[in-house]
């Protein structure tokens, strides 16, 4: 999965858009979806594409009666929902997993975990710009080392910060704009931890961003095209299509325009998700780059106490795209409805993952398991 030599410009939109993004210098990401395959080392191939093993396909797995057929250790090899075109190759051969001991590496400089690549086909939905009556949405996740528990590995749905492509959750080097290091190094402590991680792309490849707080869909999320893609992967988790994962113990999390997405997973799909995480972020329909005097653009209404536990994580100099007085407005919601929340400050940091975070985030979802 090739970085690009400069990022992407990511600013956070206009009010009245209603998008909270990250900001900053930079280049498209690679569109190619250069998935990565697991040789033991956990290294990433830079050509992005993903290496196959065609013999993998024709090893008598067991078939679940759903369309997806499973090696011994939980790998998938087909989904009749999804075309053969479209179909993930294997990350390397399992056994090549033998006496490995993470998904990932790390040093001070670079956090590369290996990854695997699933299309969602959805129906268009409301502000999509797809071709054909159809969106294809990438799916980047990974499953954990090991045998997985008997209902499943627990998962934890992540989600991208605006126009910043999901290709960047499994690598970053501590070079990077936005504490991105940290989000890699989070997936890892995820991975190793015993959850699956799932990276879904926002509209257009991931050079967008969530609708979660973009009008119309605010205040009509139902049959927009992320409701469509969330739905879907819901769906898909539940139906095995990611391999053996637990639908009863999802999480969420995400950065900016992601953090939102987060919060909607508990605003549009009560009883699915057990704890959140919200790095840079606020309430589900809060828009960002907001003075007090706007905050007629952040209300919070009376929470439900099927809302999750939430974690907030904010870099005190984040004073622009999400102030803190919008966190604070959330945790104030959740704490007058009995809900656990808590926050984790960065004196030193901006509108970034936090350097807490991967700690920080893991302890919160062993909170809740």
């Amino acid at each position: 999965m090739p970085h690009s030599t400069f990022r992407l410009t990511l600013l956070a939109l206009p009010a009245f858009a209603s998008a909270a993004c990250l900001s900053s210098a930079s280049t498209t990401p690679s569109p190619d979806g250069g998935a990565t395959t697991d040789t033991g080392a956990g290294h990433p191939t830079t050509d992005g594409g993903q290496k196959g093993d065609a013999s993998m396909h024709s090893d008598g797995g067991a078939s679940t009666g759903d369309g997806a057929t499973f090696l011994p250790d939980g790998g998938w090899l087909a989904d009749a929902r999804v075309s053969s075109s479209q179909l993930p190759s294997l990350d390397g051969a399992f056994a090549s997993d033998t006496g490995a001991t993470s998904r990932c590496s790390m040093t001070a400089s670079e956090v590369i975990c290996s990854e695997r690549s699933l299309v969602i086909t959805t129906p268009p939905g409301g502000g999509s710009s797809a071709d054909a009556g159809t969106n294809q949405r990438k799916v980047l996740y990974q499953l954990p080392l090991g045998t997985p528990p008997h209902a499943g590995w627990p998962t934890v749905f992540m989600f991208q910060g605006s126009f910043l492509s999901a290709e960047y959750t499994f690598l970053a080097t501590s070079s990077e704009s936005y504490g991105l290091y940290y989000q890699t190094e989070l997936v890892m402590k995820l991975l190793d931890a015993g959850y699956a991680v799932l990276a879904p792309e926002a509209l257009s490849g991931g050079t967008t961003y969530w609708q979660t707080n973009v009008a119309p869909y605010a205040a009509s999320w139902a049959g927009c095209a992320d409701d469509l893609l969330v739905q879907a992967m819901l769906a898909d988790v539940k139906n095995g299509t990611f391999g053996p994962l637990d639908p009863t113990h999802l999480y969420a999390t995400g950065i900016s325009s992601g953090g939102y997405m987060s919060s909607r997973m508990a605003v549009s799909y009560p009883g699915d998700f057990k704890a959140l995480a919200i790095e840079s972020g606020s309430y589900a329909t809060c828009l960002s780059g907001l003075s007090e005097a706007t905050g007629g653009a952040c209300i919070i209404p009376t929470l439900p106490a099927t809302h999750p536990p939430t974690l907030f994580l904010h870099g005190d100099q984040d004073t622009l795209i999400i102030p803190e007085w919008t966190v604070t407005a959330y945790e104030t919601a959740l704490k007058a409805a009995g809900i656990p929340t808590s926050e984790v400050d960065d004196a030193n940091s901006g509108h970034q993952w936090i350097p807490e975070a991967p700690d920080a985030v893991l302890a919160w979802f062993q909170k809740y398991p």
